[in-house]
């Protein structure tokens, strides 16, 4: 409601962001409970985790704090000692495979492994893309479009895919995307390894591949820190020609 109200187009949660929703945790209630639920982290400021930091040490009568964050390094270590940390690893494709299965038993083979590639080991997109078969069909189109330019060398419908990305009115599709691209990458080298039949044939070797995990990953965390998104992802792309 805060940032409708200011309109505020950023996923970035500033210090403003962290005075309102903390500033809303000392307000009585009946309840026996107060759950604050912050959903990833790494999207505040280092101001702003520094601000929040004060609630954290001390937090207002019987009020739970949940948070996740994709990378832990990325908080200050100020906070994460102040926390319990539950490691949640990325579920295995077996598993993803059953659940698939179950959800529909009637799916082709070829459409499961597509979509079990797409799901990145998060149970949540198949959710997602169960519900909403556009959203399944632009992420398939996507990466395949994203594999074509890679192949090609055609860097000026990589830069034009930068330009899109950057423009969305909010961060978290941007975010979405490197999360997945850096996925596709680790698929290419697995399958790379395994001499499975690769998406890029032999476009890029593994040394070459790891190296682009490398790149995307310090993309990702530029952005995260602000620095320009449009010129972040060119310089990213940049890498693959």
């Amino acid at each position: 409601m805060h940032r409708k109200k200011i309109q505020k187009r950023s996923d970035q949660i500033g210090v403003d962001d962290v005075f309102e929703f903390t500033r809303s945790l000392w307000q009585k209630t009946d309840a026996p409970y107060k759950i604050c639920i912050i959903r990833d982290m790494e999207r505040m400021t280092e101001e702003a985790m520094n601000t929040f930091l004060k609630t954290l040490e001390e937090p207002p009568e019987k009020t739970i704090f949940l948070m996740t964050a994709t990378h832990k390094d990325s908080l200050l270590s100020t906070v994460l000692s102040r926390v319990r940390i539950i490691e949640m690893g990325l579920l295995p494709n077996s598993l993803l495979k059953k659940t698939l299965d179950e959800a529909d038993p009637g799916l082709p083979d070829e459409k499961k492994e597509r979509i079990i590639t797409l799901m990145q080991g998060r149970r949540s997109r198949l959710v997602r893309f169960l519900a909403d078969p556009s959203y399944l069909n632009s992420q398939e189109l996507l990466y395949t479009d994203l594999a074509h330019y890679l192949q090609h060398g055609e860097t000026g419908r990589l830069f034009a895919l930068a330009d899109t990305l950057s423009r969305g009115e909010s961060d978290k599709e941007l975010h979405e995307f490197l999360d997945g691209f850096l996925h596709f990458l680790r698929t290419l080298i697995r399958e790379k390894a395994f001499r499975k039949s690769m998406v890029l044939g032999n476009t890029f070797s593994f040394e070459d591949l790891c190296v682009l995990v490398d790149r995307t990953d310090e993309a990702r965390e530029k952005i995260r820190k602000n620095v320009n998104k449009r010129f972040s992802l060119e310089e990213l792309f940049l890498s693959f020609s």
